[in-house]
C-alpha cells in the first residue's frame, strides 16, 4: 500500500444526497443541517482543488443525484462537473465515507500493476447502521469495474480511516478499532494483535505494525487513526495533542504520544513527531464533534486540510506546510462537514498511479 503523498491516478469520493431523495438517504447529517446545502458544496471544494492535478471519480446514486451535483458544482465554480478531470459514475452507496466504504488500493513495484483490496464493511459496527450498508459492500467491486484493476476480497472488517501507512512498510493504527468485538463477523474468533497484524501484513505489504492506544471523543467510529495520527513522510509523524482543559482527549492523546515516542519504524529508527493542538472541543445536539487537524487528505499538488475557526488552525497550516513544502495547503472550512462525524480524509479514497517499471 503506497504512502497517501505517492503519486495519484485519482481520487474517489461519493456524493452525499438529499434524504428526500427517493433513492434513500445519507444519514451522516442531521437534515436541517444537510438542506442547507453546505454540505454539498464541500465536494465541489474538494472537486476544484484536486483536478488541477489528477482525476476525481464521483459516485452519484442516480441520475436525480447526477443532475443535483451539476447544479451544486456549478454554484461554486462555473462547468465544474464539465472538468475533463471530473469523472461521474453511477453507483449507489449508502455513506459517502469512502475512505472507509471504499477499496484500499496496492501496487506491485516489480510488475507496475495495481489491484484493490476489498474489506468487509459492517457500518462501523454501530447498531442500528449494520442493515443500511448493503450497497456500501458493493462499492468496491464498482470501483475495480471502473479502474480496471484485480480485485481480492478479504473476509475481515477493515475501514481505510483506521489505517495510516508510510509506504515503505510501516501502518498505524489502534487498539480500540481494530481489536474492538464490534468489528467481528458472525462465527469469527476475537481478535488479537497478532491476529490483526497477520492480516494487514498478508494483505497490504506492509511489516511493521505501530499500536495507538485510543481515539477522541467525538469519533463513532471506534478510534479511527486519521483522527489521531497521520505519516508525513517515511520517518515522520504528525501527531494531534490536547491540554489538560480538554479533559478526557488530554489523557488518551497523552498516553498515544509516549506510544509514539518508544516507536520505531520499519528500520528500527525513531519516528519524528510533529506535535499539533485539537481545536478547542464543541458539540452539536449534545454529540461531541470529532474535529481534528490530522483529517487532512494529500493530493498531487494540494493538501486539503479541515479548518474550524478556532486558534490552533494556523498552527496546523504551519504544520502541514512544514511537511509538504512541495504542495499547497488549502484551508477548507469544516465545521459543517464534521457535523457529520467526519471531514476531508474520511470523504476521500487515493487512487495509486502505477510505477514506472
Amino acid at each position: 500500500m503506497p504512502a497517501e503523498w505517492e503519486r495519484h491516478e485519482a481520487t474517489w469520493l461519493a456524493y452525499p444526497f438529499d434524504s428526500q431523495s427517493p433513492a434513500g438517504a445519507h444519514r451522516h447529517w442531521p437534515r436541517g443541517v444537510f438542506r442547507s446545502r453546505q454540505i454539498e458544496k464541500q465536494w465541489a471544494h474538494m472537486t476544484r482543488h484536486l483536478t488541477t492535478a489528477e482525476v476525481v471519480n464521483i459516485l452519484v446514486a442516480n441520475g436525480e443525484v447526477r443532475d443535483r451535483l451539476r447544479r451544486v458544482f456549478d454554484e461554486v465554480s462555473s462547468g465544474l462537473a464539465d472538468h475533463p478531470h471530473v469523472r461521474l459514475h453511477t453507483v449507489p452507496s449508502n455513506w459517502s465515507w469512502i475512505r472507509d466504504t471504499g477499496g484500499i488500493f496496492l501496487v506491485n513495484n516489480e510488475t507496475g500493476e495495481r489491484m484493490i483490496t476489498h474489506w468487509a464493511f459492517n457500518g462501523w459496527g454501530k447498531e442500528p447502521w449494520r442493515s443500511e450498508c448493503s450497497l456500501d459492500r458493493k462499492v468496491p467491486l464498482a470501483m475495480s469495474r471502473i479502474a480496471s484493476v484485480e480485485r481480492r476480497r478479504i473476509g475481515c472488517v477493515l475501514e481505510g480511516g483506521s489505517i495510516d501507512v508510510n509506504g515503505t512498510g510501516s501502518l498505524l493504527t489502534t487498539e480500540e478499532c481494530l481489536l474492538h468485538e464490534n468489528r467481528l463477523l458472525p462465527g469469527q474468533r476475537k481478535r488479537t494483535r497478532d491476529r490483526m497484524e497477520e492480516l494487514l501484513c498478508g494483505n497490504l505489504g506492509v511489516r511493521n505494525v505501530l499500536w495507538l492506544h485510543r481515539g477522541i471523543g467525538g469519533d463513532d467510529t471506534s478510534g479511527h487513526v486519521d483522527d489521531l495520527t497521520r505519516f508525513v513522510s517515511r520517518d515522520t509523524v504528525l501527531t494531534m495533542v490536547a491540554p489538560r482543559l480538554h479533559g478526557q482527549d488530554h489523557v488518551v492523546l497523552r498516553e498515544n504520544l509516549k506510544r509514539l515516542e518508544r516507536m520505531r519504524d520499519e528500520r528500527g529508527r525513531q519516528l519524528t513527531i510533529m506535535e499539533v493542538p485539537l481545536p478547542k472541543p464543541d458539540s452539536l445536539w449534545g454529540q461531541m464533534l470529532p474535529m481534528s487537524y490530522a483529517n487532512f487528505y494529500i493530493g498531487n499538488n494540494v493538501v486539503l486540510a479541515p479548518v474550524f475557526g478556532d486558534p490552533n488552525d494556523a498552527k496546523a497550516l504551519g504544520a502541514l506546510q512544514a511537511a509538504f513544502p512541495d504542495r499547497m495547503i488549502v484551508d477548507l472550512y469544516a465545521k459543517d462537514l464534521v457535523w457529520g462525524l467526519g471531514t476531508y480524509h474520511c470523504s476521500t479514497q487515493q487512487e495509486p498511479a502505477a510505477p514506472q517499471v
